[in-house]
């Protein structure tokens, strides 16, 4: 068992992965059994893994603004802000264990 770099994050990564179990990534040399349906669906996951990322991190970031700009003058925002940072908070985490677990699934 070799270790090649992935194409996405660039970390190391097993060359019989299927996927990178950091970013989700197919691999590049996946192999020869797979068939194209099953890479299509690999590269679906991967993105749509990556989309809810980059969402979850923008309901967190732009309720931890919102917070702190709020934060004396409007105790109503704060508390929805506060709400939007607790659900980008626990949908990045969850994203990040499916991210892990599909990985491992693959190998």
């Amino acid at each position: 068992m070799g270790l090649m770099i992935c194409s996405d994050c660039k970390k190391e990564v097993s060359s019989k992965a299927v996927s990178c179990p950091n970013c989700g990534a197919p691999i590049a040399g996946l192999s020869e059994e797979l068939s194209p349906s099953n890479k299509s669906t690999i590269q679906l996951t991967s993105n749509m893994l990556k989309m809810h990322t980059v969402l979850s991190s923008i309901l967190f970031w732009g309720g931890v603004v919102v917070a702190y700009n709020n934060w004396r003058d409007d105790p109503e925002t704060t508390k929805y802000a506060s709400i939007a940072i607790l659900i980008g908070m626990v949908w990045y985490i969850v994203t990040k264990i499916l991210t892990t677990e599909t990985s491992r699934l693959d190998t």
